[in-house]
């Protein structure tokens, strides 16, 4: 196998290697010391990508986690989307857990700190779910965090509102399915609302069907 072009990036490469082109490791290109016109026993580069690919890997996911926070699986699923092998990604998401940049307790915490400023705690024990956290973990910071569920409907409600009447029975309609949208539960809404004759129920069950 010859090696036939090599363009340098920042973190990575483009390696042409017998009219084929690989994004490979510049920190693993450099250990190696390959070079252009270079000749490359077919295990030998073999066991060269493997560890390309773990690399790239492990670089992409600390840059993934140090632009925003994300549970296990969305990290996994986003490795795996991008492309990069089963090996490499387990390998990868093992590292970073071991040094603590991968935890779902703290995900779960952080998470739950900024939605309940603006969500009910049903939607958010279901976004939680959608990506990936264990309901015992789910749960357990949902009861650390003692979210007044009223309260925050009140001020959802209350930007919603801004400017528009509460006697004006579509508005009411509207304000109605958008907080049960929002997935704050049918006492909440109760507690929020200046008209509590309203049938909630009867709009929850409705947005079920």
């Amino acid at each position: 196998m010859l090696i036939q072009k090599i363009r340098y990036g920042i973190k990575t490469a483009d390696m042409t290697v017998d009219g084929e082109n690989y994004k490979v490791s510049l920190e693993v290109l450099s250990r190696h010391g390959f070079k252009v016109l270079q000749e490359l026993e077919i295990a030998q580069f073999e066991e060269f990508l493997i560890e390309s690919d773990q690399a790239n890997t492990l670089d992409y996911l600390l840059a993934m986690l140090a632009r925003a926070p994300r549970s296990e699986q969305e990290a996994r699923n986003t490795l795996r989307e991008k492309g990069y092998k089963y090996t490499s990604v387990r390998n990868a998401i093992e590292k970073v857990k071991k040094v603590g940049f991968l935890d779902d307790r703290k995900f779960a915490e952080s998470f739950i700190l900024g939605a309940s400023k603006e969500k009910g705690i049903s939607l958010i024990r279901t976004e939680l779910q959608n990506k990936g956290v264990d309901q015992e973990i789910i749960e357990s910071e949902l009861e650390k965090a003692k979210v007044n569920e009223s309260d925050v409907c009140i001020n959802v409600m209350g930007k919603y509102m801004n400017g528009k009447r509460y006697n004006d029975t579509k508005t009411m309609e509207r304000l109605i399915r958008f907080l049960i949208a929002r997935g704050f539960s049918a006492d909440s809404i109760k507690v929020a609302l200046p008209l509590n004759e309203i049938n909630i129920e009867g709009y929850m069950n409705n947005s079920d069907s």
